[in-house]
């Protein structure tokens, strides 16, 4: 989960590093991201935090669909799965 109006492409870096290790990465494009068209107004920021821990937990209950769409099936260990998050995204992380 990305830091308060952070696109998950500043993460690249970490993400890779999982990723050549066997990992399979799943960033959240939550609202207050750039890479939404439009500006959130003040409305939606009192809501940030909820949306991104429903966020979250819609990705975690996905993970049987996400393995199936990355054509995957029966290769992604889903227990244990690990969260991680970066300033405001470690405070859902952590949630």
């Amino acid at each position: 989960s990305t830091g308060m109006i952070c696109t998950p492409q500043l993460y690249d870096r970490i993400t890779d590093h999982w990723v050549s290790h066997g990992y399979v990465v799943v960033q959240p494009n939550h609202m207050d991201s750039p890479n939404n068209e439009g500006k959130i107004g003040y409305e939606a920021l009192l809501n940030l935090f909820p949306s991104r821990m429903s966020d979250i937990t819609f990705l975690a209950g996905s993970l049987d669909a996400i393995e199936s769409g990355m054509d995957i099936d029966g290769r992604m260990q889903q227990d244990p799965a690990c969260i991680a998050g970066h300033s405001f995204g470690e405070a859902g992380a952590l949630e």
